[in-house]
C-alpha cells in the first residue's frame, strides 16, 4: 500500500478495524462509523480517473483474484 497517500490508508486501516468490533459488538454507533468510512474510502480523490479501483483497494489484483 506505499503507493496510496497516508490519509487514505490510515481510512481502510480504521475501517478494517471498525469491521472487526462491529462483529465482535454490534452497534448502530459502529456501523454508522462503518458507512463514513466506506464512504472516506471509496470517494477519495486518489481514486478519480483509475480504472481497477476496487481491485486494487482490496488487493485483488496484486494477488491476482477477479475483483
Amino acid at each position: 500500500m506505499s503507493n496510496l497517500p497516508d490519509d487514505l490508508v490510515a481510512a481502510i486501516r480504521e475501517w478494517h478495524a471498525v469491521y472487526r468490533q462491529l462483529g465482535r459488538r454490534p452497534s448502530t454507533a459502529l456501523r454508522r462509523r462503518l458507512l463514513a468510512l466506506s464512504a472516506e474510502v471509496l470517494v477519495h480523490p486518489h481514486w478519480q480517473g483509475r480504472t481497477g479501483a476496487w481491485a486494487a483497494l482490496h488487493g485483488g489484483a496484486r494477488r491476482g483474484r477477479a475483483a
